[in-house]
């Protein structure tokens, strides 16, 4: 009896960690789980570490480019520059792996509460810790999408990180262009995690899925928005 017990408790500490992989094969299932749990941290510190990884590996590279650019260059002021980009190699992907998923959690929590106002609830509304939680586990295959993105340019010793969008068919395509913005929307990984997304939010207020796609819709317009005012800031500025 006492060891079941301890079995007992041991479980919700355990099923985070599961459901970081029944969430891509099972999302309802997984999202049923964490969510009534709010066991949002096993996400975490997986988007953390491969997020981590992925920006020093970046940086390691930038830096050895930025070294060829400085190598005929001995003045003092490049000297200091070089110390600072050796500092920021070091530094800069454990500040961002670290806060980044935070950071980005909790905006989407907060974009996922505002739909939650629109969709209504069958049960107890939405806390943000529920939302935040969506947020770390929907967010999972965009973290593989970097992951797979690096090592891609890894493997086959590409200047850039794979792309998973039609953007790859275009390659004279200007970064800055509006139909670049327009077609990375489509990144098989982002419209992956917007359905992640969107089962999460019919699980949170106990609706089924097909009554909250209208947010996975909005989810996707808002995406696309962003990408096209950062298309044309960066055409603007690149005048």
């Amino acid at each position: 009896m006492q060891e079941t017990s301890r079995t007992v408790e041991a479980l919700p500490r355990a099923v985070g960690w599961i459901d970081i992989l029944t969430v891509f094969v099972d999302p309802e299932r997984a999202f049923h789980r964490v969510l009534k749990q709010g066991t949002w941290f096993p996400a975490y510190p997986v988007s953390a570490l491969l997020a981590t990884g992925v920006a020093a590996w970046m940086m390691q590279n930038s830096m050895s480019v930025f070294e060829q650019a400085l190598a005929q260059a001995a003045t003092a002021q490049a000297e200091q520059m070089r110390a600072f980009m050796f500092t920021m190699t070091k530094v800069a992907p454990i500040i961002g792996g670290i806060l980044g998923p935070l950071i980005a959690g909790a905006l989407m929590a907060l974009v996922y509460g505002a739909l939650g106002l629109f969709i209504g609830s069958s049960g107890p509304s939405g806390s943000f810790r529920s939302y935040f939680t969506l947020a770390c586990f929907a967010r999972l295959p965009q973290v593989v999408a970097q992951a797979l993105g690096v090592g891609g340019m890894i493997l086959f010793h590409l200047q850039t990180p794979l792309i998973f969008s039609p953007v790859v068919l275009f390659p004279n395509l200007a970064p800055q262009s509006l139909a670049y913005s327009l077609l990375s929307t489509l990144d098989v990984f982002m419209i992956w995690s917007i359905i992640l997304a969107t089962v999460g939010l019919a699980v949170i207020h106990g609706r089924k899925v097909r009554e909250v796609v209208a947010a996975g819709v909005v989810l996707y317009l808002v995406s696309l928005s962003l990408s096209v005012s950062l298309s044309l800031i960066a055409a603007a500025f690149s005048v």
